[in-house]
């Protein structure tokens, strides 16, 4: 029986995200938040249709926060431990 032949799997690069994960996540997370401020007033200010749009952005908005917080952490865990 042969043995199963040995492929290098080439992971997929991603350079505009990895980009703003060195360069600028924090500027990025700022701006998020800042939006989502503005959101509120639309929750607190705005017509029904306007409120439940709002809380669906600022939904969708707090679960990238929370991705963009963890893809950091892991980007920065990798860059201790390849030193």
């Amino acid at each position: 029986m042969s043995e199963p032949a040995k492929t290098t799997m080439e992971w997929p690069r991603y350079p505009t995200l990895e980009r703003v994960l060195q360069d600028d996540a924090q500027g990025l997370f700022e701006r998020m938040e800042k939006t989502c401020r503005r959101l509120e007033e639309f929750v607190k200010t705005g017509t029904p249709q306007e409120q439940g749009r709002a809380r669906s952005a600022m939904a969708a908005y707090g679960r990238t926060m929370q991705l963009l917080r963890r893809l950091t952490e892991e980007a920065e865990k990798l860059a201790q431990e390849a030193k």
